[in-house]
């Protein structure tokens, strides 16, 4: 070789060489074939990027069930929270730019934040809170999911209500203590993200992003129709039934969270460009890259709040090494590290993975970065189905990638996974059946009924008489309804059916805390110089949390 630069060319190519062989054996088809099938996903693309190449791409099963359409690597899908990443990627432009800080405070970019009079139960908001603690959800704040979606893809705030949505969740860790999972601090982030611009975050992001890639796929506004995958939930038996698309899109409420949809060939585009990008940075010890839209990259991918002890939340991004434990924001983890496994176990070196997940109604994704080796994965699929299967399958290809001395049994795992999934819901009906209290009896049903509202007036539940029973609506969607049965005195409860809810396009991941077998207790003052007063507590495995999603326990109730 004539030098040192030769010498490093061929080992990579030699090592891509071997890479290229484990990822196109037959077994790694077979494997994730396997996964799929025991996870019930209708449609899945996978791809990988390697040095700068794209190295392997496979398609299974169908975008389209009814007609049999195979997906390809321009079919679109929705993306789900791997959105988190192109909002934060957008901010370190403005910033770039001058436009804004990660520091500036909250309270010159919200209005409904400047004022001493304004309502919030996060002081830091007025005051410390910025972009940075917004980006790297550090604020304290719960899921709240129930307030935006619960079921039939319906969404239930219009967008304006964002800001004092935010204003109004009950903090459930200190500020800043670490991270804490919220779609609503990125709905917030996308909101501010169109002021600094002064148009759509789908036009922000396009301009900003995608239109320097020449990406043609990908979009926070609505997807063409054609190549656009169908989505698809799985019932128990592993049957799957048709939904109707995740709702979030530009100009809705949430998009910041969410609203992105892409293809594997924008995808793998993409990340390539990124992970060049904060090589070159990393390199350079600058914060650009000479004709890159990706600017900052080693402070988003930097440790920004922690997760636990090992893993890390950057700006839209998941941290750790390997090897280590990855999914935490998957559906997968559960909201807990307990049940996943440790993977690349027996690697020469740690080696740092930043990654994402996605989940919605009808779609699971994942994404999965190794900086060091330039390797990204991007795994897509039109199904919420029992379990995770991208991310399972992410796992299992970092596996391969890295030659792990000792792998995990993925199929194994997705399994397991998916018998858990079905379990939970067996054990939430026994503990309620044996904490029902036999033999008490509730006021007339009439006493229950009027319209409940939130203390800021922007959310509310209506129960009304239904038959011989109650039915709680939320927002006036009739179809996202609750009939309830009486549980014991003034609480009462809904089925605790997994198909049952799937039927009704419910997922978990939307529900935030909502384990699906929830009681409303609702104790009533009664006064002939005001109107009844109601406390909506929905009990979770012995868990009492507000619904939706840690309102106030105090609601109005108007006749």
């Amino acid at each position: 070789m004539s030098s040192t630069t030769d010498v490093k060319r061929f080992r990579a190519d030699a090592t891509s060489a071997r890479i290229v062989e484990r990822l196109t054996n037959p077994d790694t088809r077979n494997t994730i074939s396997k996964i799929c099938e025991v996870t019930g996903v209708v449609g899945l693309s996978v791809g990988v990027i390697h040095n700068g190449k794209v190295i392997y791409q496979d398609h299974f099963g169908h975008r389209d069930h009814d007609k049999k359409y195979p997906p390809d690597s321009h079919s679109t899908y929705h993306i789900g929270s791997m959105s988190k990443a192109m909002v934060a990627a957008a901010f370190a432009s403005l910033v770039h730019q001058g436009k804004v800080n990660w520091s500036t405070p909250l309270s010159e970019l919200v209005p409904e934040y400047a004022t001493s009079t304004s309502f919030t139960r996060l002081p830091e908001l007025k005051t410390k809170a910025n972009v940075e603690d917004l980006l790297a959800m550090r604020m304290g704040l719960p899921t709240g999911n129930g307030l935006w979606i619960q079921s039939s893809q319906q969404l239930l705030v219009p967008k304006v209500e964002t800001a004092r949505i935010v204003g109004f969740l009950e903090p459930q860790l200190e500020f800043r203590q670490k991270m804490s999972y919220c779609n609503w601090c990125y709905a917030l982030a996308g909101e501010i993200l169109e002021r600094l611009c002064d148009s759509s975050i789908e036009h922000c992001t396009k301009n900003l992003l995608y239109d320097p890639l020449d990406l043609r796929s990908t979009t926070f506004g609505k997807p063409t129709k054609e190549n656009h995958v169908s989505a698809y939930m799985t019932l128990a038996d592993l049957s799957s039934i048709d939904v109707p698309c995740p709702p979030l899109c530009s100009g809705r409420v949430l998009a910041g969270a969410g609203a992105a949809k892409s293809s594997l060939a924008d995808l793998l585009a993409y990340y390539k460009v990124l992970l060049e990008s904060a090589a070159d940075q990393k390199n350079s010890g600058e914060s650009e890259t000479e004709g890159s839209p990706f600017f900052h990259t080693e402070h988003i991918w930097g440790p920004r709040a922690a997760i636990d002890e090992n893993s890390y939340y950057g700006l839209g991004w998941v941290g750790t090494r390997l090897p280590g434990q990855s999914g935490l924001v998957s559906v997968n983890s559960n909201g807990s590290s307990g049940n996943l496994p440790i993977i690349a176990k027996g690697i020469p070196k740690p080696t740092q993975l930043v990654y994402h997940n996605g989940a919605m109604a009808g779609a699971l994704s994942a994404v999965y970065l190794l900086p060091e080796t330039q390797t990204g994965i991007v795994v897509l699929s039109n199904t919420f189905a029992l379990c995770d299967a991208p991310d399972w399958i992410a796992q299992y290809l970092v596996e391969i990638i890295l030659d792990s001395p000792e792998r995990n049994d993925f199929v194994e795992l997705a399994k397991e996974a998916a018998v858990n999934a079905l379990h939970h819901y067996e054990e939430t009906r026994r503990i309620l059946a044996q904490e029902r209290i036999i033999g008490t009896k509730s006021r007339e049903l009439i006493e229950y009924t009027g319209r409940y509202y939130n203390s800021i007036k922007n959310f509310h539940l209506d129960v009304t008489i239904s038959g011989d029973k109650l039915r709680m609506v939320a927002q006036g969607y009739q179809a996202v309804n609750y009939d309830l049965q009486h549980y014991n005195y003034d609480v009462f409860s809904w089925d605790c059916d997994r198909d049952a809810q799937t039927r009704k396009r419910t997922i978990e991941a939307q529900l935030g805390n909502f384990d699906g077998a929830m009681t409303a207790q609702i104790p009533l003052e009664r006064s002939s110089s005001k109107p009844p007063m109601g406390i909506f507590i929905f009990e979770i495995n012995r868990r009492l949390v507000a619904f939706p999603g840690h309102v106030p326990k105090r609601c109005t109730c108007t006749k």
